[in-house]
């Protein structure tokens, strides 16, 4: 039987992690891809909206889990600023109320985001799952899944902005100015995160609707294979 392979050198890990996530990290999936090319209805965007937001309710409550196994003051100095992130400090909001403007933006209300009247339950069972893994899991196993870093800030650089989304347009007051995430930048060039290249991204283009509200054909079907499995209607 041939021999286990050994441990790898720090290079060689950070590399295999570059693959791997640049392989199977989930703006791989046909919905983000979908979402990165302007192309959902607005009905779609609400629903990604809705959902991802208990996950980004989750995250810092889960770094306060990792921060509760690290042993080092540096470690918990370093890791603490995760939760600053998503929480906000004292007079600075943070992105958890970036995201309830980003939410208001597409036509949702912010007392049914903050009650997550509209989450899936596969949605919470994920959510719930990944902080519990973190609850349960040694210190290593906790900051090994929270590698979200690798890869997100290339992937903002691919998501529409704003002023290109069907439904922020559709919801937004005239004259009003568009609202973001807080955690989506659009530059005009930027650094792959997970492999390294230099990309520039491209604007997505999309017709606006010719009325406000999408028609029933516009939203997908339990059975798609699409993130969004049912839609937050207008």
């Amino acid at each position: 039987m041939a021999d286990a392979p050994g441990p790898c050198g720090e290079a060689e890990l950070e590399t295999r992690l570059r693959e791997l996530a640049a392989a199977r990290y989930h703006g791989r999936h046909p919905f983000n891809q979908r979402l990165h090319r302007g192309e959902l209805s607005p009905g779609e965007l609400r629903t990604w909206v809705a959902n991802r937001f208990y996950y980004q309710c989750n995250i810092p409550v889960k770094d306060a889990l990792v921060l509760a196994k690290l042993p080092l003051p540096a470690q918990r100095r370093s890791w603490v600023r995760r939760i600053r992130d998503h929480d906000g400090v004292d007079g600075q909001e943070g992105g958890i109320e970036r995201w309830l403007r980003l939410g208001e933006a597409v036509g949702l209300d912010r007392q049914d985001l903050l009650a997550h009247r509209h989450l899936l339950p596969g949605v919470r069972l994920a959510v719930d799952g990944y902080v519990n893994f973190c609850r349960n899991g040694n210190a290593l196993e906790a900051v090994a899944s929270s590698l979200t870093e690798l890869c997100a800030p290339s992937i903002m650089l691919t998501r529409p902005g704003p002023t290109r989304s069907p439904a922020t347009e559709l919801s937004r007051p005239s004259g009003k100015p568009p609202v973001s995430s807080g955690n989506e930048t659009s530059p005009s060039a930027s650094t792959s995160s997970c492999t390294g290249t230099t990309s520039t991204p491209s604007t997505p283009s999309w017709s606006p609707p010719s009325t406000g509200t999408p028609t029933a054909s516009s939203w997908p079907t339990p059975s798609s294979t699409d993130e969004a499995s049912s839609i937050v209607r207008p």
